[in-house]
Order: structure tokens, then C-alpha cells, then sequence
């Protein structure tokens, strides 16, 4: 039987294949990663319960960041999957019934356009450097520079996002119709709770986006996770 390991920090994107095991109802096991507060030239990412130093981890991914996903074989073979994209299909793919990854090829090619732009273009152009510009420039002085293009870049993927939610250009999404979910949406929804890292007031300023993001965290895995993670429920009962 093939035994999946899921190496995740609190709070980051890796919380995306953490939703979508336990959505799936697919046996893993998590080891939890925690920064050392070292500088971005150099590993950063150790396991919280020392197991694993940040020169450890970067043996097992050589990139040293979440999320990774180790595949262990009946063979004994080991097979490590890094990027949020190829690690989400792949886990999509171990129970291909509940279609996570869509449910025709034009659904399929469409949860993949949406996961390649929020990984691609909001969190690695917007959200990351918003939050983190001493990861792109060792310049002090262009780091206001660098924060203010991350703030405006998400500004605008926000709005871009109610806007599409708005008008229904939504294919690729399951939106919780029938209980159904797909990537994306779970993904969409990590994006809803990082907007208070930006101190946007969700609830009003994107009301279409934030219908979304309560019916996903409706999901009692959703709120296990969250809550696992240390952090708050967008939508406390």
C-alpha cells in the first residue's frame, strides 16, 4: 500500500493538500515544519519537533519550502512531489470518483488555470512580497517598493476574484453545489483568510467572494484544519 507523508507549516499554503487528504478521506501522515528565522538565502524550514533540521529538509525537497508530499511505494520505492499544483493532483488523483480536478477535461483544464493563477501570480507576485519583501531584494531601500507593488497586485487579484464570483465566471469551481468542491475553491478559500493579513475587510468589501469562502468552511474538515493550524475561523458559529 502506498503510505503518503505530507510535510506542512501552519498557515501556508500547504494547508491546501492537508484540506484536500482529509476531504478525500485518504490515509497520510504530517510532519509540521516551522521557520528558523535564518535568512532567505539559505534554509529555512526545520521540523517544529527538531526530527529534522532545515539541512535535513532540504534532502528530502531541495527547494526547502511547503508543501511536499513523500510517496512511499509497496515497493519501497520513494517518490517526493513539490509544488502546489502537482502535489494537489496527484493526491486528486488517488480518488478520482470524488473529481477534485474536475469532472470533464474543460472543467479539468479550468481548476487548473484557476490553481496556476493563484499560485503563479497572486501568491508568489502578490501576497509573498506584500508580506515578505526582504525575499525579493537585499536592497533596503527597495523594500517599500517591493511591498507597495505586492499590496496593489492584491488589491486587485481580490477584486478580480468577487468580480468573477459575481458574474458566474466560475467554471472549474464546484462552489458547493450538491456538496461539491474542487481544488480550487479550497484553494480560493485559503486566499479569503489571508486577506485579513492585509487588514481587508472581507465580509464587505467582496461579498460574492466571501459567499464562497463560508459554504467551503462549512466543510468540518475545513474548520479541523484551520483550527489545527493555530488559526481563526473566518465564520465562527
Amino acid at each position: 500500500m502506498t503510505a503518503l507523508t505530507l510535510y506542512r507549516s501552519d498557515g501556508s499554503c500547504s494547508m491546501l493538500p492537508h484540506i484536500l487528504l482529509k476531504y478525500l478521506e485518504i490515509p497520510h501522515e504530517c510532519v509540521a515544519m516551522r521557520g528558523n528565522g535564518g535568512p532567505y538565502t539559505k534554509p529555512r524550514l526545520e521540523a517544529a519537533d527538531g526530527s529534522l533540521s532545515a539541512e535535513d529538509y532540504v534532502k528530502i525537497n531541495h527547494k526547502g519550502v511547503v508543501p511536499t508530499l513523500a510517496v512511499q511505494g509497496s515497493d519501497g520505492s520513494r517518490t517526493v512531489i513539490t509544488e502546489i499544483e502537482a502535489v494537489t493532483s496527484y493526491i486528486s488523483s488517488l480518488a478520482g470518483d470524488k473529481h477534485a480536478y474536475g469532472r470533464t477535461p474543460l472543467e479539468h483544464a479550468k481548476v487548473v488555470e484557476w490553481v496556476s493563477w493563484l499560485a503563479g501570480s497572486v501568491q508568489a507576485l502578490a501576497l509573498s512580497p506584500g508580506l515578505a519583501p526582504e525575499r525579493f531584494t537585499a536592497d533596503e531601500v527597495g523594500l517599500p517598493g517591493v511591498r507597495e507593488m505586492g499590496l496593489q497586485r492584491m488589491k486587485a487579484a481580490m477584486v478580480r476574484i468577487d468580480e468573477r464570483l459575481r458574474v458566474g465566471d466560475t467554471l472549474g469551481l464546484g462552489l458547493g453545489v450538491d456538496g461539491y468542491f474542487t481544488v480550487a475553491d479550497f484553494y480560493l478559500y485559503l486566499f479569503y483568510s489571508w486577506g485579513h493579513l492585509f487588514k481587508y475587510d472581507m465580509a464587505e468589501e467582496y461579498p460574492a467572494f466571501r459567499d464562497l469562502a463560508k459554504k467551503v468552511e462549512a466543510l468540518h474538515v475545513v474548520k479541523e484544519v484551520v483550527l489545527h493550524d493555530n488559526l481563526k475561523l473566518q465564520f465562527p458559529e
